[in-house]
């Protein structure tokens, strides 16, 4: 009896070890990344997806040098052992930590892109948390086997269920600690999520001594990289990648380098293998640069939300006025004077350089505060609402995507017929905006940011020279397009311009000349 209990036991351990540790591994790896795994890594790179610096390849280091151990205990179990299952599993592991889709967690829609805003964990604790459970698992499957090559013990088995136990208590552990932070963290970032929104939708506040531009760039390069498809994505793919290439890359080295100095003759397999190295390291360079040019793109929205988070803090600190101060007039050094803009009119303000054109109307937006005006919607203008006041300068603001989702980025339709003027100007709704405009011309670019700002519900448009880099045939678009607002929309228009002969293009009941 008790030789059968030997032979059935060693017929047990055989059989079923293996299967054991292999598909029991992948199976509970499965399982962590389901409940467990996934929601910790959520929730720590929901908080940091922004850092605010990029020294982090040297921890990455750290990961690459636990996944090059389990690699290579791997490659010689599979050479000494015979037991190729076990590179195969390792390559598996290493794919499915670096491939886990932590990443899903950016914007899919304006309440979760509140997460990306904080700067406060450390980048690297997702990695060494996710990381941690598949190591475990992974290398205890290979020391539990050479035990058993060794010892052949019931033990084991104990052992390895006791550990599989407690990597699952400490996942669930860190799962509840983790999604208290978390749930606190949301709920503070919800508030500041909605006003950043409102106050970009509404045109309500302006940063403290920065120009609308400024304003209006920080917006795009944040809405730019909390967009799903952004190039934050881009990034942390680029890593995961970098990290999967350079791991394979030192296995498959190191492979080599022992086989070479086991005096293996075997001339296929080492061609094989310098092969996959060259291959191996020429996409690690490649991953490696790309992560290097969106690293810096993520850099200028680290700056952009910096800049957003402390207007937060002085808005709640009422450093920000929340309406703008009602007085119409104009103060200088030696002079006092009172100016009256038209409703319903292009009024067209002219004079020579210095004389303030641009400052005035920087005042009626709020960007400088030497006087600012009264604009009553009864036949004068207003900037109690200032959600109908649009500010269109000669300087343009794309973000990356197409013409048309420019366009219509204010607005939930095309509310002006932009085929002609795009058909002008060399382009069409469907053409591609990248790198924030950078493959359009000036002239383009200008008359897609002119579009996207004219196609919004705005009823007054304070225009600084926005014709500077169009051609003839786009500017007399431009001004037909303002004369029609003007007549069949009841929009208006405070127009700074240097053409000496703009009146021409306009009716005379549809003007009103101020001159500095």
């Amino acid at each position: 009896m008790k030789d059968l209990i030997k032979r059935l036991g060693a017929l047990f351990w055989k059989v079923q070890i293996l299967w054991f540790c292999v598909h029991g591994g992948i199976a509970i790896i499965t399982f962590f990344e389901t409940y467990y795994l996934k929601k910790v890594i959520d929730i720590y790179f929901a908080s940091q997806m922004i850092p605010e610096n990029y020294n982090d390849f040297l921890k990455y280091i750290l990961v690459i040098v636990l996944l090059v151990c389990v690699n290579f205990l791997n490659v010689l179990l599979a050479k000494h052992v015979g037991k190729k299952v076990y590179a195969d599993l390792s390559q598996r592991l290493t794919y499915q930590f670096l491939n886990l889709k932590w990443y899903d967690v950016y914007s899919r829609n304006a309440a979760d892109t509140v997460k990306l805003l904080n700067n406060d964990v450390n980048r690297l604790m997702p990695i060494l948390f996710g990381f941690f459970p598949v190591l475990a698992i992974n290398i205890l499957a290979i020391v539990f086997y050479c035990v058993y090559l060794f010892f052949k013990s019931m033990l084991i088995t104990v052992l390895l269920l006791i550990a599989f136990v407690i990597l699952s208590f400490v996942s669930y552990i860190f799962d509840k600690i983790l999604k208290k932070d978390s749930n606190a963290q949301r709920e503070a970032y919800v508030h500041k999520e909605s006003f950043i929104i409102n106050m970009y939708n509404n045109f309500k506040y302006i940063f403290a001594n920065q120009r609308l531009k400024n304003t209006l760039d920080d917006f795009n390069a944040v809405n730019e990289v909390l967009n799903e498809t952004s190039i934050q994505i881009a990034y942390h793919n680029q890593i995961s990648s970098f990290l999967y290439t350079t791991v394979s890359t030192i296995t498959i080295l190191l492979a080599f380098i022992i086989l070479f100095f086991l005096k293996q003759k075997d001339s296929a397999t080492t061609a094989g293998l310098a092969v996959q190295i060259s291959t191996l390291i020429s996409q690690a360079l490649k991953y490696f640069s790309s992560c290097l040019r969106a690293k810096n793109q993520l850099s200028m929205a680290s700056a952009s939300i910096g800049r957003i988070n402390n207007l937060y803090e002085k808005e709640h600190s009422g450093a920000v006025p929340k309406s703008l101060p009602q007085s119409v007039e104009i103060i200088w050094e030696d002079s006092r004077e009172s100016i009256n803009f038209e409703y319903n009119k292009i009024n067209i303000i002219r004079g020579a350089n210095g004389k303030g054109k641009t400052t005035l109307l920087n005042s009626l937006c709020g960007l400088e505060h030497i006087y600012v005006p009264e604009i009553k919607p009864n036949g004068t203008l207003s900037a109690t609402a200032p959600k109908k006041l649009c500010y269109i300068t000669n300087t343009t603001c794309l973000r990356n995507g197409t013409v048309l989702e420019n366009i219509t980025e204010n607005s939930e339709k095309l509310n002006i017929d932009v085929s002609t003027i795009l058909q002008l100007v060399g382009i069409d709704a469907e053409t591609k905006v990248e790198n924030f405009g950078e493959n359009l011309s000036a002239g383009q670019k200008q008359i897609v940011h002119i579009l996207k700002l004219l196609n919004s519900n705005a009823d007054v448009f304070i225009m600084d020279e926005p014709d500077s880099a169009l051609s003839n045939e786009a500017r007399l678009w431009l001004y037909e397009i303002m004369q029609s607002l003007v007549k069949n929309n009841n929009k208006t228009f405070v127009l700074v311009s240097h053409n000496a002969n703009i009146m021409d293009n306009f009716d005379d009941d549809d003007v009103h000349i101020l001159i500095f």
